[in-house]
This record gives C-alpha cells, sequence and structure tokens, in this order.
C-alpha cells in the first residue's frame, strides 16, 4: 500500500470509528463524538464551543482576528481586511467536550490526594505547624504557606458544594471533618454529582475551569505532578513530531499551535501498533512514522 493510501485509510476518520469506539460509557471511557472540529457560525466563535485547552488554538485565532480587525484601517489602501479564522472548534456536550470533561474528573479526584501532599509534606521548605509571627503583632502566628492553601482550597471546594445545592434548593451541608478531612468530603459530594455540574450552563463552565487552575496551582506547591511526555509518532494531520501525552489524560495532543488536533489514547496505540506491523511488513519507512 502506498504511503498517502495508508494514511488515507489508517485515518480515515477518527469519527467514522468513534461511534463505535466510545459507546462504552460503563467502562469508564469518555465519549468523543462532539470532538469533530466545527467551524464558527456568524460573526465570533460558536458559543457552544467548549471552554477547555481542547479550543486554546480556536480562541487564540479568534484573539488574533479582533486584534487585527481594531488595527484594520479602511481608509489605508495598503490594509486589506483582516479575515475570520478558518480554525474549527470542538463543540461541548452540552459545555465540556468528552475529553476535557474526563480530564476534570481525574483533576478534581486528584486535588484530594494533593490536600493530603500537602497536608503532610507542608511546602517542602518547613514544617506543616511552623508558624510565623509579624514583629510587634498582636495576631496569633500565620500557618505556613501550605496550610494557607488549604484553607483556600476547602473555600473553593465548599463554595461550589453550596452553588449547587443553592440552584437545586438543597439544604446546607452537615458539619464536615468528622469521617474524613474536610477536602475529601467536599471532593468526594462534588463527585457524585459531577456530571449535572458539568452540564449546567449557569456554573458548568467556571466549575471545570476553577477546578483544572486549582489542580496546577495545588501540584505546584506540593511540589507533585504528572509528566507530559513527547509521543513518537506523527501528527496524522500536520505531520510534525509534536504528539504529546499527559499521564493520566484519555487523549494525546499536538502541541503544533496551527493544528492542535487531539486523538484519544486508545486510537492512538492502535494506530501505533498498525504502524509497527506495516514497518515490518516494509509497507512504511522509518521517517513516515516518526520513529527514529
Amino acid at each position: 500500500m502506498a504511503r498517502g493510501d495508508y494514511w488515507e485509510h489508517s485515518f480515515r476518520s477518527d469519527a467514522e470509528r468513534h461511534d463505535d469506539r466510545w459507546k462504552q460509557r460503563g467502562n469508564g471511557r469518555v465519549l468523543l463524538a462532539s470532538q469533530e472540529p466545527r467551524r464558527a457560525r456568524g460573526n465570533g466563535p460558536d458559543p457552544r464551543a467548549c471552554p477547555g485547552p481542547c479550543n486554546e488554538t480556536y480562541r487564540k485565532a479568534w484573539d488574533a482576528y479582533r486584534a487585527a480587525v481594531a488595527a484594520y484601517d479602511p481608509l489605508d489602501s495598503a490594509q486589506s481586511r483582516p479575515a475570520e479564522p478558518e480554525e474549527g472548534g470542538y463543540l461541548g456536550d452540552p459545555v465540556w467536550c468528552g475529553p476535557c470533561a474526563g480530564k476534570i474528573t481525574l483533576r478534581l479526584a486528584e486535588l484530594d490526594d494533593l490536600a493530603g501532599i500537602l497536608a503532610a509534606a507542608a511546602d517542602g521548605h518547613r514544617d506543616a505547624s511552623g508558624l510565623e509571627r509579624v514583629a510587634s503583632s498582636a495576631d496569633p502566628g500565620s500557618p505556613s504557606p501550605a496550610a494557607d492553601a488549604l484553607d483556600e482550597m476547602h473555600s473553593m471546594l465548599s463554595g461550589w458544594e453550596t452553588a449547587w445545592r443553592e440552584l437545586n434548593g438543597w439544604l446546607s451541608p452537615p458539619p464536615r471533618g468528622t469521617l474524613a478531612t474536610r477536602e475529601t468530603a467536599c471532593v468526594n459530594w462534588l463527585r457524585r454529582h459531577l456530571a449535572a455540574i458539568l452540564a449546567s450552563e449557569t456554573i458548568g463552565a467556571d466549575f471545570g475551569l476553577e477546578i483544572l487552575q486549582w489542580h496546577r496551582e495545588a501540584a505546584g506547591s506540593a511540589k507533585a505532578g504528572v509528566r507530559t511526555l513527547r509521543k513518537p509518532m506523527r501528527c496524522p494531520s500536520c505531520r510534525l513530531l509534536t504528539l504529546f501525552w499527559t499521564e493520566g489524560d484519555a487523549t494525546v495532543n499536538c502541541k503544533n499551535p496551527d493544528c492542535g488536533r487531539i486523538l484519544d489514547l486508545a486510537a492512538y496505540d492502535d494506530e501505533v501498533d498498525r504502524q509497527s506491523a506495516a514497518l515490518q511488513r516494509g509497507e512504511l519507512d522509518e521517517d513516515a512514522t516518526g520513529n527514529a
């Protein structure tokens, strides 16, 4: 099979395989049916676009377009009116796309682990119980930055729990800290209602963005985190060696700012197996796959 025909067959369409591949919600996988790029409609980005990192390139393209329009002078014959971006955006389902919703689910669960690391190891420079006092201050000593971070994390989590309870007309939460830590109790409660929260047009987008931001900051404070590794296969869209995978994620992402292709991890692994078999049969060379 010719190289071009092979790639056309192998990546004939991820979407054509999504319906069969991702119908199994029960095994913990996420549905990627909404992950097909769609052109923005009207004079601006599509309001249905997922607010997550999958659309970073899409949002940057529209930001650059707005800046170009603002700088455009119709009276200057040397300038031409900027064209709307060709970039396609990934639609939410209904707010977040499948991969981003899966990432938020994982990051929320990991906040409980990060809270434990912060509580046990402080900030890595002094004991968690160490206190600082400001000279001539009558106030009690302030806790370490790790203790401050834990208090702020609990405030954030309990704030979202309260917001969701109020939206549904539910009673306030009971006192926490007896059966589990405050952070653990809040995380578990939010995880139980997570699907509905992420689908909420009222708070779903803001909730997910804050969880992602808090995870990044807490992982930095706890000196914890996962690795982001470059994958050896070339991106099937831009053909560059720009595919990266973050440990724990269900997707492989192209970091080429002009591409931004997203592949589900299972499909990527299947393609690696197919390419390995094709290499052994002499149907592909190593330059075509990206493997050195």
